[in-house]
């Protein structure tokens, strides 16, 4: 446990002397102030279904961290839904968000006696804002936790098909009762829309990265194992403290590089654009245009998912998910990269960026199918 004997929060607790009274008129115990303190921060709120579950999951990673001698504490600060905000003076704002969530991170960071970080997020700025505040606070260890995306509507129907019924609707294509139907049953259950759009396409970079657990990006948000991710990523955070490991071992030139191909592979949102360098200039690291076009040029496209493709987003995850896209694309990656599960047992020199087990390895490109028009 090399970690644990220079925690930061014994540190500031020995330059501020009001810290112990002010946290113990809480809930925290005389034992609480020597433990291993982390921040557990998410985007929980009512504003949107991918931030509306969170707070469920941090629990779990309290549990998480509580099971391995630390202390939690809870921190909030809501994102913004693109999707809500869409045509409307609301959009003005959204880039903007990104900032100032990843601004409170670290405010709420460098206030306080902490010693490692997990975040929550799902949607389209929560997640770069978190991944941004993660690699600006690179001497932490840090994890990212993927909110997880929705299940699909009926017959395979996904938000970002709303506006083509609409337009059907309104040349008389399509009857209004099943424009109703399909529009109100587009998002049947909380997590990112079931599409690849910006926030799929983020929390698949936050597991390229190396930031996030295997496995964990485009997870079902209402299945059981997206709990036991978030518990095992409060266990995970105690571990990374003990072994020393931080962001700035994890946040390399090959990490990026890792997702800027696994970006091509699965034909994400060209959004990434703005995130990916964002994250690696809080490194001191620059993503030139060039290296983009140098990597998309070597790499396959595998996914048949929306809305380059057929199939809902939520179907990438069952097929495989960032872990089944890395074993079909592994001998172009760096499979050296440090990633936050740490060094695999027994496997000297070699970390955990393919995780054996994680998924089940698929072939995940399809027959392109033509859609049916929706309502017919």
């Amino acid at each position: 446990m090399k970690g644990r004997g220079k925690l930061r929060s014994q540190r500031l607790r020995s330059l501020s002397p009001e810290i112990d009274p002010l946290k113990l008129s809480m809930d925290w115990t005389l034992e609480d102030l020597g433990k291993p303190q982390i921040l557990v921060e998410d985007t929980w709120g009512d504003a949107l279904p991918g931030s509306y579950h969170l707070l469920r999951l941090s629990e779990m990673v309290c549990r998480g961290v509580y099971s391995r001698g630390g202390k939690p504490a809870n921190f909030h600060v809501t994102d913004m839904c693109d999707g809500i905000a869409q045509g409307t003076e609301g959009m003005d704002y959204s880039l903007l968000s990104r900032e100032i969530i990843c601004d409170m991170i670290e405010v709420h960071w460098r206030t306080q006696p902490l010693d490692g970080m997990v975040l929550l997020s799902s949607c389209d700025k929560g997640v770069p804002a978190q991944l941004m505040a993660i690699a600006r606070l690179h001497d932490a260890p840090a994890i990212h936790v993927p909110g997880g995306t929705m299940m699909e509507g009926p017959g395979m129907f996904t938000l970002e098909r709303v506006g083509t019924i609409y337009a059907e609707l309104r040349r008389n294509e399509l009857s209004k009762e099943a424009y109703l139907f399909l529009q109100r049953n587009a998002c049947p259950t909380v997590g990112s829309c079931s599409f690849m759009g910006t926030a799929n396409t983020m929390q698949a970079m936050s597991e390229a990265l190396g930031l996030a657990m295997p496995a964990s990006a485009s997870m079902p948000a209402f299945l059981n194992d997206i709990k036991q991710n978030a518990e095992a990523c409060g266990r995970r955070i105690l571990g990374m403290i003990d072994e020393g490991i931080t962001t700035r071992d994890i946040l390399t030139k090959d990490s990026f590089e890792n997702a800027i191909m696994v970006h091509a592979a699965i034909g994400g949102s060209l959004n990434a654009l703005l995130h990916l360098p964002a994250i690696a200039r809080e490194v001191g690291i620059k993503l030139k245009p060039t290296l983009w076009d140098e990597l998309n040029r070597e790499m396959p496209f595998l996914l048949n998912v929306r809305p380059s493709g057929a199939y809902p987003a939520i179907f990438f995850w069952y097929a495989g998910g960032v872990q089944g896209v890395i074993r079909e694309v592994k001998d172009r990656l760096h499979l050296d990269a440090m990633t936050n599960p740490g060094r695999e047992p027994g496997r000297a020199g070699k970390t955990a960026l393919l995780r054996q087990g994680s998924a089940v390895p698929f072939k995940l490109q399809a027959e392109r199918r033509r859609r049916p028009r929706a309502g017919r």
